[in-house]
């Protein structure tokens, strides 16, 4: 991309999102650390069976019904 391309579109991006500072982290101090989605328990068996059942009975080359079953 050329200069004058990326000029172009970064002047489609709003002047107070393109203000906006970049994500950063800050490091804890701590000797471990979950991730906000993550939990130190697994998923019971039975469960990961009964997703895996569900996955496998279903076609992975179509898109999902607009409404949920």
């Amino acid at each position: 991309m050329s200069q004058l391309d990326l000029e172009s579109a970064l002047g489609l991006i709003k002047p107070s999102v393109r203000a906006l500072g970049a994500y950063t982290l800050e490091r804890l101090d701590s000797r471990i650390k979950l991730n906000q989605n993550e939990s130190p328990y697994d998923v019971p068996a039975d469960l990961k069976e009964s997703i895996r059942a569900r996955l496998e009975s279903r076609e992975w080359n179509r898109y999902p019904a607009f409404v949920a079953d």
